[in-house]
């Protein structure tokens, strides 16, 4: 295993259920983004996997949504619909060529995983 592998590895294995959280967006965004680079420089067969790879990151969003007591679930109810949408853009890229949907989902995942990272990860007093 190359050193950057292993310190992957081990990042996953010591995160926070918030961290890994953190850690899904994180991979989402990046896969789209390189879909959408390799897209724009005409390498489409490339691009696809990026897009299934972020759906694929999405789907596991979506099974982390709890929703213990009523106001978690109304929230899980609307971030499960947000998911939803975003896999539809994504599925939508691929299958049409179509990279405004693409730029759609980044654009919603960007915002998802700085309202994240804002409001789960940084610590109590702390500006962001």
């Amino acid at each position: 295993m190359n050193p950057h592998d292993r310190y992957l590895e081990d990042r996953v294995h010591t995160a926070s259920a918030a961290e890994l959280t953190g850690l899904l967006f994180d991979a989402a965004v990046a896969s789209v983004r390189l879909g959408i680079t390799q897209a724009e420089t005409g390498a489409w067969l490339q691009a696809v996997p990026r897009w299934i790879k972020a759906q694929r990151v999405v789907t596991e969003l979506r099974t982390a949504l709890r929703s213990g007591d009523p106001e978690a679930a109304r929230l899980a109810v609307n971030l499960d619909r947000i998911y939803v949408w975003i896999n539809e853009e994504l599925v939508r890229t691929a299958s049409h060529r179509d990279l405004t949907a693409a730029r759609n989902a980044l654009n919603i995942l960007e915002q998802l995983a700085s309202t994240w990272r804002s409001s789960c990860l940084t610590p109590v007093g702390v500006v962001a």
